[in-house]
């Protein structure tokens, strides 16, 4: 990997507008994974199979106006434009794991609004066929069988990884079924913004568990399920993983971190290592935060938008970003909460405590 190869695949293709600062200009978009599967007596579950996902698709398409494009490198996946942007639908490793891609939206309401409705249609299809989200974000072990996608740089990837023993549950080259998340983008990222990663990474040491839910896995307690998987099945010798200890500050810094891991997917001649870090710039021109865990509520959703966007304030607080004065103060007027994602502020614990230090350090008069 070069640094040139890697600047036209960030920042060459369609993007979304970068925020320049304007808080006008702000979007959020969001993925999330969920479980399904048939909840059973007693609270077991059933998840669902490749012959149950098709099912459900089937439905979207009959009922709600999604379609299949025959992708060949996405099998299951269906998608349809609407007048709120693109949604796409798709597994995601395996059948039992459905991912929700929506559009970027400009506000708190606009995120409520096609969450809505999007999950709505999902649940609608769900029901139909017998099966529901489940509102788990890992599973608590192994199933026997795992039904995966059929895609060989997911093979590839679960033979290279580290292999599973008995003496350790949470070395699994399938860990990517057993776990679900959610993913916020924040149109914050160019490649001057990639100075921002190092103060990022220091507040996400201490944030990354506030929307954690997953902390037992085959009868062992961790801080975090999610955080066990990759340190544990990527190994100490993959560098773009997880919680980084080392984020780079540049894109050259970036590149060496990629030339210097593991290759995770080696049939892939571009891309054989994949940046799986929590925090990583996306070729949409966006930050994506990916520590989250999946939850049906949409109230966590909003709160982890919110809680992103403050993360992001400091850092360019803390980073200082070469701001310009008048830059400064549309940054300020963020953090004062006169932003349209913060017209209605879902309560958090130490949320109150961020928001004061952001007013404190930007120097917001809000």
């Amino acid at each position: 990997m070069t640094a040139e190869i890697l600047r036209h695949h960030l920042f060459g293709g369609p993007q979304v507008p970068f925020w320049n600062y304007d808080p006008a200009q702000l979007s959020i978009g969001i993925e999330v994974e969920y479980f399904i599967g048939d909840i059973q007596s007693g609270g077991h579950f059933k998840l669902a199979t490749k012959v149950d996902f098709l099912n459900v698709i089937e439905v979207l398409k009959r009922d709600h106006g999604y379609m299949d494009h025959g992708l060949h490198d996405q099998p299951g996946r269906v998608s349809k434009d609407t007048e709120a942007g693109f949604i796409a639908i798709k597994p995601d490793f395996a059948w039992h794991i459905l991912e929700i891609s929506f559009p970027p939206r400009k506000s708190s309401q606009g995120l409520r609004n096609i969450m809505t409705k999007v999950f709505s249609e999902v649940d609608d299809a769900l029901d139909k066929v017998g099966l529901e989200r489940l509102d788990i974000s890992a599973l608590p072990s192994s199933p026997e069988i795992i039904d995966l996608v059929e895609l060989d740089r997911l093979r590839s990837f679960s033979e290279s990884v580290e292999q599973k023993t008995e003496k350790n549950p949470f070395l699994d080259p399938f860990f990517p079924a057993l776990i679900v998340a959610t993913h916020v983008h924040i149109n914050s990222c160019n490649e001057n913004s990639i100075c921002l990663l190092p103060t990022l990474y220091k507040q996400e040491k201490s944030s990354f568990l506030k929307f954690n839910r997953s902390t037992s896995y085959a009868g062992i307690e961790v801080p975090s399920v999610r955080d066990e998987f990759l340190r544990k099945t990527m190994g100490d010798t993959y560098l773009l993983k997880g919680l980084l200890e080392t984020p780079p500050g540049s894109l050259d810094e970036y590149v060496d971190l990629m030339n210097r891991s593991r290759h995770a997917f080696p049939n892939d001649k571009f891309f054989p290592v994949r940046d799986v870090s929590y925090i990583r710039p996306s070729r949409y021109g966006t930050f994506e935060f990916r520590a989250a865990c999946s939850t049906k509520s949409i109230n966590r959703i909003i709160q982890m938008v919110q809680w992103r966007i403050l993360q992001l304030l400091k850092s360019m607080e803390i980073t200082k970003n070469g701001l310009e004065e008048n830059q400064a103060a549309k940054v300020a007027e963020v953090a004062s909460l006169r932003c349209q994602f913060f017209t209605e502020v879902v309560p958090l614990t130490s949320f109150d405590e961020s928001k004061a230090f952001v007013l404190t350090k930007i120097g917001s008069s809000g």
